[in-house]
């Protein structure tokens, strides 16, 4: 199997760096051939990544959401080739490769979650404190009131 492309800017072209092999640490066999990525081709993925940021903030949830659940998709339909993969590489057993691939899975609603509990708005309260946080998407800071006594906001 060789690797070794670079996917910036739309485009896949060749690394320029260094060939190398990935070897099976058992057996010794090549899994794998790559090559490094040289200074200027980092340089360029960095522009390239910063350049369409702003098209991607741009794009609606909905749409940004779905393009992470595809991710999650053929995370999954590939689950069983990406462990192999992972277990060949590190000697790991097949069981905690899948468990790992499993997790990249799962952080995908996780991830989701984790966004619209940082821009939307929570209350936490119980027996003697209370917060409230809110998100300024105006100003991306965030605003939090925390009132030491229940009682305050009653």
């Amino acid at each position: 199997m060789s690797q070794g492309n670079l996917y910036i800017n739309g485009t896949w072209s060749p690394a320029q760096g260094a060939a190398w092999n990935k070897l099976d640490p058992v057996s010794q066999e090549v899994i794998w051939q790559g090559a490094e990525t040289t200074a200027a081709q980092v340089e360029q993925a960095c522009q390239s990544a910063r350049a369409a940021f702003a098209a991607w903030a741009r794009r609606p949830l909905a749409e940004r959401i779905e393009v992470i659940h595809r991710f999650a998709s053929l995370l999954e339909q590939n689950k069983q080739q990406l462990a192999t993969v992972i277990s060949r590489e590190t000697s790991k057993p097949i069981w905690e490769t899948l468990t790992e691939v499993q997790s990249m899975i799962a952080k995908v609603a996780i991830s989701i979650r984790a966004y619209h509990e940082r821009t939307g708005e929570s209350i936490t309260s119980n027996f003697s404190f209370c917060g409230a946080t809110s998100y300024r998407p105006n100003t991306s800071t965030w605003a939090t009131a925390c009132f030491q006594y229940r009682n305050l906001i009653a």
